[in-house]
């Protein structure tokens, strides 16, 4: 596949992959309590690089944001984690079933980490060209190994992202590749190209680190604007209680 479809294929969304944005708009409008995902009010402080500032009497660390960032995984490098979309959906849906399964604290912790998965998700729209969602060094080196591990796996006539059911159908009835096989094959070379193999290690980790540093740095804006919105990772007197009014049958 050329550089330009790979970007228009990516563009209109992997396959199945669209349920995740429209899954999250609906969380989103019950968890956004005030202020964009991206955005903030004028006169909001920017949280300083220490990770504490005099609205936010919390460091990072106290906020877990190391663990959410790291644990947060880019749609278009989903399936190296998640075989199919439905794992991925019930990965998504553990993460609600806990607002509504718990109560006190774990309920505004929950909600709160949810809250700050919308945000970066909402970040991924804002990254950089050079390593951007759509386009950029690490998406063509990605959709370049997939390419590449589907032709050594040997099924070369096989496109791994932007199908459809009826797509995978004809490839079962064209070329003898079922759905659990084409389910294997996508998640496989889905974990080798992640590893972007294509690319120099040391130029790799410069990017993946930029590209989380954007991921950390969204949500430390977030947390700067709506100081009355986060919730630390250990309960004390006095600590936020934004969400639980959010959730009533919780």
């Amino acid at each position: 596949m050329t550089r330009s479809r790979r970007r228009e294929a990516a563009a209109h969304g992997m396959w199945c992959e669209c349920r995740v944005r429209i899954r999250l708009v609906g969380l989103l409008a019950v968890v956004a309590l005030s202020g964009a995902c991206n955005s903030q009010d004028d006169g909001a402080l920017v949280h300083d690089t220490s990770g504490t500032d005099s609205t936010v009497p919390y460091t990072d660390e106290d906020l877990g944001l190391d663990h959410v960032v790291d644990t947060y995984r880019p749609v278009d490098i989903s399936f190296a984690r998640f075989r199919t979309a439905e794992e991925r959906w019930a990965a998504e849906d553990e993460l609600e079933d806990r607002i509504y399964t718990t109560s006190g604290h774990e309920l505004e912790r929950a909600a709160f980490e949810l809250r700050l998965y919308t945000v970066m998700l909402a970040a991924e729209d804002t990254l950089p060209d050079d390593i951007g969602r759509h386009k950029g060094i690490l998406f063509d080196a990605l959709y370049e190994a997939v390419d590449e591990c589907s032709a050594e796996a040997g099924w070369p006539q096989i496109q791994l992202y932007d199908v459809s059911n009826d797509d995978v159908l004809k490839y079962e009835r064209e070329f003898g590749l079922s759905l659990e096989m084409f389910l294997d094959l996508r998640h496989e070379c889905s974990k080798y190209a992640v590893t972007y193999p294509t690319l120099d290690p040391q130029y790799r980790d410069e990017l993946l680190s930029r590209r989380r540093e954007h991921f950390m740095q969204a949500v430390r804006d977030w947390v700067a604007a709506n100081p009355d919105l986060v919730v630390p990772i250990e309960y004390h007197e006095g600590a936020n209680t934004p969400y639980a009014d959010r959730y009533p049958d919780s």
